[in-house]
């Protein structure tokens, strides 16, 4: 052996070994005198071709030690020393059963050893344990392992298998999906290195394998939502590598990636970025452009700008990681994500298109890389039907939802939480296509879902009770709507989440008229909005919009108009615009316009949002259901009755439709449809539908439900109208009662009711009740409104018709002045409020005589009209008939007809000539040339009138034509076709009101009246039984047709010469009508006239002369000095002179009616009859 060693070097020897065959190695080793050294110099020989990786040749050199075991004394340590290299071989080459074969040989060797050390066996025992996990014995290598580990650790001093050991365990549980274990075995591997290692290469791998293990750790974690916990263990593994040290730059920049992440998760953008921010910089340094690593780590930057709300630099950085990707050709689920991120920013920013085409090329992409049942595929197909709801292609992103939930029923593992969020985005396209049952049902759904993911799934679950709450409140069901979003907020969720929850409460509690509740909720929805989202926010401006219609429902409509002006500009500067959301703004802006009265800026905003909602939901959507009935409203402020009608029967049959017979939305378009008949006529119609209304709203709501008090004013104002004013007060005192228990004594709402009351109050007399209504209503307004407010305009009408009633006129014109200044202030010429308040001045200065300061107040306000709105717009077509009554009546009655003719063309222009206002300017042309006596003319112009009025269907208001025309065969002493006209009268109101209506007395005073003319004093007399029992005990003045009735029972009393009783009554009837209408009104003289014959016939000339004389003035102004009229009044006092005996007066008055009345009137006087 000596001369071996001499002669050969170990690699000499080793080379040589390699080239000998085994007869010549046997020759040359048989010259050795030792065979334990012999076998000892193969050992280290083998090792150090094992070093050198040099399988084949360690191999056939450990089989020729093995040989020779047999040769040496220590047989067992020879059989050890040359199995264990034996079995290192084989590992090394993934012949794990060999190798297992050879090391547990070795270790049966080493344990016949007597004496043997622990190190050996447990050397042994490690090899063996690190086999069975090559051969995925884990059952196996576990406790070999666990012990080896143990015992190695023990060993002094420290053994460098011991690292080796420590490491075996940490595959194990690696493979086991044991991370807590595994970091457990990795910290034992680092704490070795770091006391006992002298390789910094070794060091720092263990320390990377620490890291690795504690990110597989924290991923655990995180996936079990122990987030707290990640946090800890993701924030350890980064303290291990920061700051990076060359060759765990890899670990620092994921470390980070994996951090940021967690944050996102959690929702922690604000932290998520930073880190994310850094990983790009270092990966930046650290990967070539063209590393895959580097296109990763600006994707996730660019998911957490997502989330940020930074699109701009979501879609900077999500450009450019796909880029990376295209430059690479490489089509991966990194680049799907990219393009899906890429798509969402797009959508967040109205990009609908980009966003779509984004979308739709991640879909290809991930649908072929990844396996049919890829949950990644299904999000993006998710993704791509959010975007279709934001282009409102609703039919479209319904078939992407239903497939992707189809897909994630295949998914081996299907995701509840992914179920959840496609159950909730169909929920919300049913909702949008007004399918509502369907959308409740898919709610519910994801809800139930949600609520068995456990406490994890908790924000999901509230998400959805505030959407499902929506849907109630579309369905009115305000109830389960309140109940759902209380339920979502005590769900810990997200800051905004909670502010969407308390955006929809505050709707809730608006809708259900609890102002105060509603106020407060929407205010801190708009707080956290305003601080988590910018006042440019679409979320922000939905919440100020809500705040703009509380101040609607609360009468405060210049704050309102302001806010619904900046929420329109918010949408209006993005691609909302476009959408139902600026269809939305521009409705409710419209509604808002309409309230004051700016009725063309109002029906410009309304036709915007009408055509929007037709192209975007189509026209039988509940949402332009809704767009229809406010242009209806502003169409009925306008007069366009016709129009009006046929848009509120159209959102009536959508709304029966879709949301069904007995929803609210039925009920509130059956009380506007019944306020538009009651005012055209169909009264029939009109209290069948608000009977069916108040059923509606009872049925869903209660009866005290402040819900139903709209329907509760029509009906009552029904029953105003038909002189039924018990009635009419009990539906009053109802609303009433209903406001102040719900919405409290002193709100604005009320207000109209206690004027309203008031009213009743006038009409029976109660005077002392009517100003104590009034008072009330004057302490809300002035309490609560500001000083310009409609309601006021109102209050002040109210107030004059009480001093009116009490003969204040002074106080009474003084207040109708300030409500016409106040509505020139707020109203542009064509509202309704404004002319009324203007028509109200006016005949309140004529009841006072003050004839050219009324005419004057018309003209000027024509004059505005023409100028703000054109000569030939509707509105000065409505001037202009004003002005044409109040001159008519003033005596310029040829200036009058010139008036009424142009309005005439203008309405037939803007209306068509058999219109609504064309019937009323020959109806008002008719009767001014019925009183002038040019009969002819004024029975075409009034059969005009009724002919379009019988068209239309507007049955009550053809009761006016009908009256014009039995005066006209009156005048033309033809009672008989006059009581024909009065009959149709009668039977049309009996048919609408009802036979025992108090609205039936001026209609059968008439006919009484009409009856006795015609010789019929029996039947006049039954007539008027039938009007006292109408009439009623104790009758006010103010009654509906009591001073017809008067007249009717003084010409009865007169026929029977009870001339005492007759002029009894129509002096009060002159006093009746000289209080209300003035003491040069048309009635006044009508009346004195009748009581002028009545003298006459009673021998009380002198009188008689006296109220022939007050006649003939008043008719001379109302009806020109040619009418009829004046030739029967002048008739009539040349008949009282020539009882008196005054010849020469009597021939004088006798000529001048004869000019008037005809030549045979001097021959042949004809008799004088009752006017």
């Amino acid at each position: 052996m000596e001369i071996f060693r001499r002669y050969f070097s170990i690699p000499t020897f080793i080379a040589a070994l390699i080239l000998m065959t085994t007869e010549q190695w046997a020759r040359d080793v048989a010259l050795a005198a030792d065979a334990a050294e012999e076998t000892r110099e193969i050992s280290r020989a083998v090792s150090e071709l094992i070093k050198q990786r040099n399988w084949s040749g360690a191999e056939t050199l450990a089989k020729m030690g093995l040989a020779r075991c047999g040769e040496v004394d220590a047989k067992q340590s020879c059989l050890a020393a040359f199995h264990d290299p034996l079995g290192d071989i084989d590992y090394a080459q993934a012949r794990y059963s060999e190798a297992l074969s050879h090391y547990q040989t070795s270790l049966e060797a080493r344990r016949e050893i007597p004496g043997i050390a622990p190190l050996g066996l447990l050397r042994s025992q490690l090899r063996i344990g690190r086999t069975h996990l090559a051969l995925r014995h884990f059952d196996l290598a576990e406790p070999l392992l666990t012990e080896t580990s143990i015992g190695l650790s023990r060993v002094a001093p420290a053994d460098p298998d011991a690292g080796t050991a420590f490491r075996a365990l940490e595959d194990l549980y690696y493979a086991l999906g044991k991370p807590v274990e595994e970091v457990a075995a990795a910290r034992q591997d680092l704490d070795f290195q770091t006391k006992h290692g002298n390789d910094p290469g070794l060091l720092q791998r263990s320390r990377r394998r620490l890291n690795a293990a504690l990110v597989r750790q924290a991923r655990q974690s995180s996936g079990n939502n122990r987030n707290d916990e990640a946090e800890r263990i993701f924030l350890e593994a980064l303290h291990l590598v920061d700051p990076p040290q060359p060759g765990l730059e890899g670990n620092f920049i994921n470390n980070l990636e994996e951090l940021g992440l967690l944050y996102q998760k959690l929702r922690r953008y604000a932290d998520a970025e930073p880190l994310l921010l850094r990983a790009l910089d270092h990966a930046q340094k650290f990967y070539a452009p063209s590393d895959p690593s580097l296109a990763i780590a600006l994707l996730n930057l660019s998911g957490v700008e997502e989330d940020l709300g930074k699109h701009e630099e979501c879609i900077r950085h999500a450009t450019q990681s796909i880029q990376k990707f295209d430059e690479a050709k490489t089509e991966n689920l990194p680049l799907g994500l990219a393009l899906d991120t890429l798509g969402s920013a797009y959508r967040e920013l109205g990009r609908t298109s980009e966003a779509e085409r984004a979308h739709i090329r991640a879909i290809g992409i991930l649908d072929r890389v990844l396996a049919e049942d890829a949950p990644q595929r299904i999000k993006v197909r998710m993704s791509l039907g959010s975007t279709l709801i934001d282009q409102e292609r609703f039919e479209d992103a319904e078939q992407v939802f239903r497939l992707a939930l189809q897909m994630e029923a295949k998914l081996a593992k299907p995701s509840t939480v992914t179920r959840s969020i496609i159950l909730g985005s169909l929920g919300l396209i049913y909702r949008e296509r007004a399918r509502y049952d369907e959308a409740v049902a898919a709610l519910l759904k994801a809800i139930e879902t949600d609520e068995a993911g456990g406490v994890g799934r908790s924000q999901d679950a509230a998400r959805h009770y505030t959407e499902l709450a929506g849907v109630y409140r579309r369905q009115s069901r305000y109830d389960e709507a309140e109940a759902a979003l209380l339920k979502s907020l005590t769900i810990e969720q997200p800051e905004l989440g909670r502010a969407t929850a308390l955006n929809s409460l505050g709707l809730i509690h608006m809708h259900t008229a609890q102002y105060d509740k509603a106020e407060s909720e929407l205010n801190q929805a708009l707080a956290i909005r305003a601080k988590m989202l910018s006042e440019n926010s679409r979320w922000t401006a939905e919440t100020l919009g809500n705040l703009a219609a509380l101040d609607d429902k609360r009468g405060l409509t210049s704050e309102a108009e302001a806010k619904f002006r900046r929420v329109l500009a918010v949408v209006n500067s993005s691609p909302l615009s476009q959408s139902t959301t600026g269809s939305l703004y521009n409705l409710l802006l419209s509604e808002n316009l309409l309230i004051q009265g700016k009725l063309d800026e109002a029906e410009a905003f309304s036709r915007v949002s009408l055509d929007l909602y037709k192209a975007k939901l189509g026209p039988e959507h509940p949402r332009y259901a809704g767009a229809l009935k406010v242009l209806g409203s502003i169409e009925m402020a306008r007069r366009r009755n016709g129009q009006a009608e046929d848009h509120y029967r159209q959102a009536l049959a959508i709304d029966e439709k879709t949301l069904g017979p007995q929803s609210e939305a039925v009920a509130a378009d059956l009380t506007s449809l019944a306020e538009l008949l009651r005012r055209v006529g169909k009264r029939s119609e009109a209290r069948t539908n608000v009977e069916r209304a108040l059923a509606i709203y009872a049925d869903r709501f209660g009866n005290e439900s402040p819900m139903i008090t709209g329907a509760l004013l029509t009906s009552a104002n029904l029953s105003w109208e038909e002189a039924r004013y018990d009635a009419a007060r009990a539906l009053a005192s109802r609303v009433r009662g209903i406001g102040e228990r719900n919405v409290g004594p002193d709100r604005p709402s009320l207000s109209s009711t206690f004027v309203f009351l008031a009213r009743i109050d006038l009409a029976q007399d109660k005077l002392d009740d009517a100003r104590l209504n009034l008072d009330r209503a004057t302490r809300i307004i002035d309490n609560l409104l500001p000083a310009d407010h409609a309601l006021r305009i109102e209050l002040l009408l109210a107030k004059a018709e009480v001093e009116l009633t009490s003969e204040q006129m002074a106080d009474a014109e003084n207040h109708v002045r300030d409500a016409l200044a106040m509505a020139k202030r707020l109203y542009q010429p064509d509202v309704p409020n404004r002319r009324n308040a203007v028509d109200r001045l006016s005949g309140l200065l004529f009841v006072q005589g003050k004839f050219d300061e009324a005419v004057q107040i018309q003209r000027a306000e024509l004059a505005l009209t023409e100028t703000q709105l054109g000569s030939n717009h509707p509105a000065t077509a409505v001037a202009l008939r004003s002005l044409a009554a109040t001159t008519g009546s003033s005596g310029d009655q040829s200036g009058a007809i010139a008036l009424l003719r142009r309005a005439l063309v203008i309405d037939e222009q803007s209306f068509g000539p058999q219109s609504d206002q064309a019937a009323t300017d020959h109806v008002a042309l008719g009767s001014l040339l019925r009183r002038m006596g040019r009969l002819d003319e004024a029975r075409s112009e009034i059969n005009a009138a009724r002919k379009a009025w019988e068209a239309l269907g507007h049955v009550l208001t053809t009761i006016v034509a009908l009256d014009q025309l039995a005066l006209i065969a009156l005048t033309q002493a033809s009672p008989t076709e006059a009581i024909v006209f009065s009959e149709r009268i009668r039977k049309i109101l009996e048919d609408n009101y009802g036979r025992d209506s108090p609205a039936l007395l001026t209609n059968l005073a008439q006919l009484g009246r009409l009856r006795l003319r015609n010789g019929e004093t029996q039947a006049a007399a039954q007539i008027l039984n039938r009007a006292t029992d109408l009439m009623g005990p104790d009758p006010s003045e103010r009654k509906q047709g009591y001073l017809n009735f008067l007249q009717l029972r003084a010409e009865l009393s007169a026929t029977r010469k009870d001339f005492e009783a007759a002029a009894t009554d129509l002096v009060r009837a002159v006093e009746i009508s000289a209080k209300y209408g003035g003491r040069r009104s048309h009635a006044v003289g009508e009346t004195s006239f009748n009581l002028a014959l009545v003298y006459l016939r009673a021998n009380r000339f002198r009188e008689s002369i006296a109220r022939f004389s007050d006649a003939l003035e008043i008719f001379k102004r109302e009806n020109g000095d040619h009418s009829p009229s004046v030739g029967y009044s002048l008739l009539g006092a040349a008949q009282a002179y020539e009882k008196l005996g005054d010849k020469s007066s009597a021939k004088a008055l006798l000529a001048a009616a004869a000019e008037i009345l005809g030549q045979t009137t001097l021959v042949r006087p004809p008799q004088l009859r009752w006017l």
